[in-house]
């Protein structure tokens, strides 16, 4: 409650949780802030199959609920667990993309790790074997 208070104020986040009063099945902007901040970010699906480990590679990312996520950190691993490239994922209308910048020979066995935060602050984290 002190949460949703606390952030209403703010014209812009009220707009957004008006924008996500259905998916929280909430009937008020108050509603949605509430259940976001009790709710986890979740990450329910990530499209790596276009990449080959070549620069501007696409990966997309689908969230359970759009506009929960704000941020979302990017990393590839080689299978030794040293990092070929990390960054931030941008997002798009009903999905999130990051672009590849580092070349990665080896592919097999790499592994992809997605860090997403949501206005609450709370973080959940997504790993792939590529």
């Amino acid at each position: 409650v002190f949460y949703a208070k606390s952030v209403l104020g703010d014209p812009a986040v009220k707009e957004a949780y008006e924008l996500m009063k259905k998916d929280f099945k909430a009937k008020s902007a108050y509603g949605a802030a509430v259940a976001d901040f009790l709710k986890v970010p979740k990450i329910v699906r990530v499209n790596a199959e276009n990449y080959k480990g070549n620069v501007g590679n696409l990966i997309y990312i689908v969230a359970e609920v759009n506009g929960k996520i704000l941020d979302m950190d990017v990393q590839i691993l080689r299978a030794d667990g040293t990092v070929v490239e990390s960054g931030k994922a941008t997002t798009l209308k009903d999905y999130w993309q990051y672009e590849v910048k580092v070349a990665n020979a080896n592919v097999a066995g790499s592994k992809l790790v997605i860090k997403a935060t949501d206005r609450p602050g709370k973080v959940t984290t997504f790993e792939s074997v590529l």
